[in-house]
This record gives structure tokens, C-alpha cells and sequence, in this order.
């Protein structure tokens, strides 16, 4: 699953060069917060409940497919902060560390602010390696590109997503009842146009 998502990034990225039009290639870091909550039953009965809030942080390389797609690399760390309430009011706390990597592709359309601002919003999908999962992210918010140069430019941006879970081992079964994990997603890069 994971070649075939790979290989079909990487046949977007090639194939659609030949239509291009400010095409840009650009690297930088991110940060963001997510938020997951899920019930597990046994025979019906409420077995446990936990609420799961993690911190990450990365770094992603992104590749600007045409002026209004934008395909992206990223590599993530974060820490977890997981709370288990069971059906005999007992509680436990659990702080673990992971990593994550992930392909997107993004639509977004650009705005001209100036000609050094360019205000764009977006919406696109993540398909994230998640701690021997695979996820799938639906994604949306907005960006700013500050060009430092008429080439160079500064990239921030804004998103909020909801993520919806592929494949995770067979530890999540018919007995889960789950809350789709959502949260923020900040991103800071310096990208190149060509």
C-alpha cells in the first residue's frame, strides 16, 4: 500500500511538469497538536476509555506541481500524553514518544497581495505512517508566501485536519468506538520558483 501510494506521488510530481507553471521546490520545519479519543467495549460492556493528546514537530520538503497543487515529504516526531479510564473509575497516565512520515497533495489557490505577498488557501490529504498505522488526514486552512527575492520566498501556513484511520494492526476492532483524532498543523519554509 505504501509503494503504490509513493509511486502515485511520484508519477503526480513527474507527470504533471510538462503543464507546470510556477513550479517551486522548497524545504522547512512544522509543528502542531492532535487530539484523539476512542472507547473500547468488551461483549458490549465499557472496558475502557482513552483520551490521547500528542505534541509534534518536523521537518517536510515540498514540491509545487503547478500553481495550484502542491505535493510535500514530511518526517514527524512528537510526544504523547495518553489518559486510560477503565469501568471501575480507575485512571493511569502514560507519556510515550513515536515518529510519523507522510506524503500530501494539496490544491490551493493563490492570491497576488502585492508583489511580495501572495495569500493562498488550501485543502488536500495527508497519508501519514502512524505508529505502525496508516492514516489518512483531510486537511485545510491558509498560507502566506513572502518573497525575499523574485525566486526566494518565505512560506507560512495554517491548518486545521480531521484524520481518519486506514490500518492499524488489528488493534482498533468492532469493539472501538472512536472520535476522528483532529488537530492544528503549522508549517514555516523557505521554497525556491523555477
Amino acid at each position: 500500500m505504501k509503494k503504490i501510494l509513493l509511486m502515485t506521488l511520484c508519477l503526480l510530481i513527474f507527470g504533471t511538469g510538462v503543464f507546470a507553471v510556477d513550479m517551486v521546490i522548497g524545504a522547512g520545519g512544522q509543528f502542531g497538536f492532535t487530539f484523539e479519543q476512542y472507547e473500547i467495549y468488551d461483549e458490549g460492556d465499557f472496558w475502557y476509555r482513552n483520551d490521547n493528546n500528542a505534541t509534534i514537530f518536523g521537518g517536510f520538503v515540498f514540491f509545487g506541481l503547478n500553481r495550484y497543487m502542491e505535493a510535500s515529504i514530511a518526517v514527524y516526531a512528537g510526544m504523547n500524553d495518553a489518559k486510560y479510564k477503565y469501568w471501575d473509575d480507575s485512571e493511569e497516565s502514560v507519556e510515550y514518544g513515536g515518529y510519523q512520515v507522510g506524503i500530501s497533495l494539496y490544491f490551493k489557490y493563490p492570491f497576488s497581495l502585492s508583489s511580495r505577498f501572495v495569500f493562498f488557501p488550501t485543502i488536500g490529504v495527508d497519508v501519514q505512517n502512524n505508529y505502525g498505522g496508516l492514516d489518512l488526514w483531510f486537511r485545510g486552512g491558509v498560507g502566506l508566501d513572502f518573497f525575499l527575492t523574485e525566486k526566494l520566498f518565505l512560506r507560512g501556513q495554517g491548518i486545521y485536519g480531521y484524520d481518519f484511520l486506514l490500518i492499524y494492526k488489528g488493534a482498533l476492532n468492532e469493539n472501538t468506538k472512536s472520535l476522528p483524532t483532529h488537530g492544528p498543523l503549522f508549517k514555516l519554509g523557505l521554497g525556491w520558483m523555477y
